[in-house]
Parts: C-alpha cells; structure tokens; sequence
C-alpha cells in the first residue's frame, strides 16, 4: 500500500489540476517498475496498491523502495513528492484479503509516523491455516478460506473468499 506524503497540502497550495498531474505520474511510475504479472491499482483518492504475485518479502521490500526513491526523484509541478508505502506478505501476515490490506495499511502506518517518505513491513504476524489448493474443499468444511481472483477484461479484478458471491476487495488497475 503506498499513499503520496502530504498531497491534501499540495492539492490545496498548487489546486487539484496539480495534483491529478501527481496522481498520473506516481501511477505511471508504477507501471513502469512493475512486470506483466503484477497489479498497480489506485486504491482509492492518493492511496494506491500494488501486488506482488510470486515475490518474498526481500523482493517486495526491493520493489518498494525502489518505486519510493523513483517517485522522489521524479519531477512534479510546484514541488518534490514522496510516497510512503507499507509491505504485507500473502499468506504470513494475514490469510484473508481483508486481512492482508489492513497489515499493508497498518505498515504504511508506521512508515508514515516514521518520518513519511520511507517504507514499513506488516509487524505484526498473523497466523491462520490455508487450504492446500485453491478451489478445493478442505476437510470437507465450506467454512474453510479458499481465494480466488476475479478479472474482469483487466479492467478490474476482485479477490474473494469460495462461497462468497462478492469479492472482499475490489481495484482497477491502471
């Protein structure tokens, strides 16, 4: 989870044209630092999200400071942007998609009251029990957590849990 330092004061001095400009240029930033195989999203106003599919911890917190010192080093209208961004690993952090935005959320947090224009690791570990497969029953109980993806003409895509009928999060990548 990343979110760009201080962009209410920088709306409010350079006006929000300016800061549409911002939002495109992080976003474009993204992109560009990102494979075929991972997802940049705009998680909502100057939040945005980005996952990581088949990366440890070590490649995330590398991905994420890289994308942090690029962003800083970026050109803006007005002044200089940073980002802070909080990492949070699938499964060892929380096993359920909500689960895992709140300890991105909760990292970004810390990075935040750190000083901002840096990037936090999910502290606190979560432990729960994953099934084995997706989409398999598990002991035969439906109330185990299985997850899958829903996408949308890449448009959109959602994670939920099997057996619900809408996803727990939901982004459109750009």
């Amino acid at each position: 989870m990343a979110d760009v330092d201080h962009f209410k004061k920088y709306n409010d001095t350079f006006g929000h044209p300016a800061g549409d400009e911002v939002l495109k240029r992080v976003a474009a930033v993204l992109k560009d630092m990102t494979r075929a195989v991972d997802c940049a999203a705009r998680y909502g106003g100057e939040e945005f999200a980005l996952l990581l599919p088949e990366t440890e911890l070590d490649g995330a917190m590398e991905v994420a400071e890289r994308v942090r010192a690029r962003v800083e080093a970026t050109q803006f209208p007005g002044r200089a942007i940073t980002l802070s961004i909080g990492v949070a690993i699938f499964p060892k952090d929380s096993g359920e998609a909500t689960g895992i935005v709140a300890a991105a959320d909760e990292a970004l947090y810390l990075a935040k009251h750190g000083g901002r224009n840096q990037v936090a690791q999910a502290k606190r570990v979560r432990k729960q029990r994953l099934p084995a497969a997706p989409f398999a029953q598990t002991a035969g109980r439906s109330s185990d957590p299985i997850f899958w993806v829903t996408v949308s003409s890449k448009r959109d895509f959602g994670v939920r849990l099997y057996g619900t009928r809408r996803p727990q999060i939901w982004m459109t990548p750009f």
